[in-house]
């Protein structure tokens, strides 16, 4: 294996704004990216900050250059405006051509472009390809309430995966159902679609199914709707008894059906696999923007004539990497979709599960002019693994000069060139002409406006067979990869930050990832008495912190983030990631992350808690701050209902109150993982009591 160092700008990170992962995704990872070659469409976030981007981006959507944009309204093609965040898909060739502009266009192309994985082929529109005209989306069809709602009606909505949208749980009676919108991302698109992509289905639509009696129960109804088809080799969520969508939306919004209950009207999102299936989240926010569209545009048309109808939104993911300072894409997307008010809307996310996973670090340079981060990468890991190392910001926003340079030692002890802090430049190791591991400085335009280094691996294994030309050199390996990081000219507290990227096992999906982490030996996971550690010492006497944990697209200023605690000790769940969130470069400072904690397990040995399988009648025990969300999610609908805000302020009041009225001897809460304090009061909505003797 040998180094490779290029110090000029590379191909695509030529445009300003472009993902960090550009160059890697359509360059040496691109077998990973595109499995289906280069011409296959892959959807992608971007955000139009100037009248020249704006004109040079609406030229070409006509979709015969490679681009469209996709949207909810009538209409095609849409035009761009500035000052918004497009959800689109292109291909390759759209950003070879972006690349080749000459550099007086090139410069004044002022956005933020963030890479999503491509999703099925039968969800795509009308199976699109270059050369056709953008597909145009028609108004949903009827079949949904709209109005008059009974007072204190608030729409309950859920972005997950596997949703079992015909569950009893959901249902007025026995035979109608409370979801009145349902968007499977994944689904098979008909020929005339009220979505860009995948399948909406509507309640008269979800009555007819559940009514229509045939032989298979619910299993039938799912079949019917193309989500438990096993003819096809897509993944089926709803397969297990125990789906994750189901549990969270049971939490959040189920009810018993003989209640009849009128005034929680669901919209459910099932997201696409593919952002489910890449625990990193690098996937996500192009489908989950396009999710939060999706809720607000069918919750506009559930108010009829009427008042505009509050939503409260669930969405229990979490990532790990990001600027974590509130000023990523889709945060501040959140931000401006709740500061609309159009209508009212609560976003509510967990906390996130890495408290203890060793997956970032702050760097300190007091003691040293060169830091060394051990980054254990494990073997037999089928997907890439990656490393960001956050930059703080420069006071002329864009360095003028290296204030640090970073270096990587290979397990075998061969070490790279130095890389500096110049946009675009980059490290490569080479094995036998196939990069496995590649080092790119990057600036991330306003608002983050900070640069990072990021780091990427191939995979430590393949399934694929050798045969298959320079799959056999396609692999990086595993063992301890060091960081060096060497200062040039940063002080305290100007001091990097480094996350890993999430890469463990998500709930219903196979195993392909192994979670790499930073093995250091000064971290200390068990005391004395071999108890786990769960706070770092105050002060910190090592480089790998649990603190700044949290959930990497929960930062931002609107969203209400969830902690999770065991009811019974009263004791923060070990799990549970911590905050507070990194100085926001916005002026408003950032609430308190997270909000507050909520019960996401019932004892130490009775993990978890409990709700809806996937099945009516079948009650199952699942845990995690995902499921702490839910149930903050509730309690905020309640307030809504009441008009008493259930905002950041409601959730600080009640959950203040509630951690000042615990008898002295409960164990003390950490506001940085507890946030105001713990909020136990309410019942389980299952209402079947607790796994356990009081």
């Amino acid at each position: 294996m040998q180094w490779t160092k290029v110090n000029l700008n590379s191909r695509y990170q030529s445009v300003p704004g472009m993902d960090p992962r550009a160059d890697w995704l359509l360059g040496p990872g691109i077998a990973d990216f595109l499995p289906e070659g280069p011409e296959q469409p892959f959807p992608l976030l971007l955000r139009v900050d100037d009248e020249a981007t704006a004109a040079y981006l609406n030229q070409r959507l006509s979709g015969e250059q490679h681009f469209f944009a996709a949207s909810f309204g009538p209409g095609s093609p849409r035009q761009l405006r500035v000052g918004e965040q497009v959800s689109a898909f292109a291909t390759k060739a759209f950003f070879d051509e972006m690349a080749r502009q000459e550099p007086g266009l090139v410069s004044r192309l002022q956005q933020r472009i963030q890479f999503s994985l491509p999703m099925s082929r039968s969800a795509e529109r009308l199976g699109w390809r270059p050369g056709q005209g953008a597909p145009e989306t028609l108004p949903p069809n009827l079949g949904y309430s709209s109005g008059p709602w009974p007072e204190g009606t608030v729409i309950m909505a859920v972005i997950d995966d596997g949703i079992g949208f015909a569950h009893e749980r959901f249902r007025r009676g026995s035979d109608k159902t409370r979801v009145e919108f349902f968007w499977n991302q994944d689904g098979k698109v008909p020929l005339a679609s009220s979505v860009p992509f995948g399948r909406e289905w509507v309640k008269a639509e979800i009555d007819a199914l559940i009514g229509d009696r045939k032989p298979g129960g619910e299993d039938e109804i799912y079949r019917r709707a193309g989500m438990l088809d096993f003819r096809t080799s897509d993944h089926k969520s709803l397969g297990p008894r125990l789906a994750h969508g189901t549990h969270i939306l049971d939490l959040a919004a189920g009810e018993d059906p003989a209640r009849n209950c009128d005034n929680r009207p669901i919209i459910a999102v099932q997201l696409a696999s593919v952002a489910t299936a890449d625990a990193s989240g690098a996937s996500i926010e192009h489908f989950v923007k396009m999710a939060l569209e999706y809720v607000r545009a069918r919750a506009k048309l559930l108010a009829g004539n009427g008042p505009p109808l509050p939503v409260v939104v669930n969405f229990s993911y979490s990532t790990q990497t990001g600027p974590h300072d509130g000023t990523a894409a889709l945060e501040e997307f959140i931000d401006d979709l709740v500061r609309s008010n159009d209508p009212p809307m609560r976003i509510v996310v967990p906390a996130g599960n890495g408290h203890a996973a060793r997956c970032h670090a702050e760097i300190d340079f007091s003691a040293d002019s060169v830091v060394s981060l051990p980054w254990r990468v494990q073997p037999e890991d089928l997907t890439p693994s990656t490393l960001e190392i956050w930059m703080p910001r420069a006071d002329n926003l864009l360095p003028q000069a290296d204030r640090i340079r970073v270096s990587i030692v290979t397990p075998s002890g061969s070490e790279s060139p130095l890389l500096g802090e110049k946009h675009g430049s980059w490290i490569g190791l080479l094995n036998h002409g196939e990069m496995v591991c590649c080092v790119r400085y990057v600036f991330v335009p306003s608002s983050t406006a900070r640069g990072v280094f990021v780091v990427t691996l191939q995979p430590s294994a393949r399934l694929l067979p050798d045969t298959v030309a320079s799959l056999a050199f396609r692999v990086a390996p595993h063992g301890i990869w060091r960081i060096k990081l060497h200062n040039i000219s940063l002080s305290k507290p100007d001091w990097p930050q480094a996350w890993i990227a999430r890469d463990d096992v998500v709930f219903g999906y196979p195993q392909r990832g192994r979670q790499s982490y930073f093995d250091a030996d000064c971290y200390a996971r068990f005391d004395a008495q071999g108890r786990p550690v769960e706070e770092d010492p105050d002060p910190p006497t090592c480089t790998v912190r649990r603190t700044h944990m949290m959930n990497g697209i929960g930062t931002g200023a609107e969203t209400i983030m969830a902690g999770g605690f065991r009811h019974r000790e009263y004791r923060m769940a070990t799990y549970s990631a911590s905050g507070p969130a990194m100085a926001m470069a916005a002026a408003a400072s950032t609430p308190l992350k997270p909000a507050a904690a909520l019960v996401s397990d019932d004892t130490t040995v009775h993990a978890g808690v409990m709700a809806a399988g996937t099945r009516s009648g079948v009650r199952l025990a699942m845990g995690g701050t995902s499921v702490a969300a839910p149930r903050l999610s509730r309690w905020i609908a309640t307030q809504l209902a009441a008009s008493a805000g259930g905002d950041h302020s409601a959730v600080e009041t009640q959950a203040s109150a509630e951690e000042q009225a615990l008898p002295k001897s409960t164990p003390p809460a950490v506001p940085k993982r507890a946030g105001w304090g713990r909020i136990g009061s309410f019942d389980p909505p299952l209402g079947q009591g607790r796994r356990y003797w009081p």
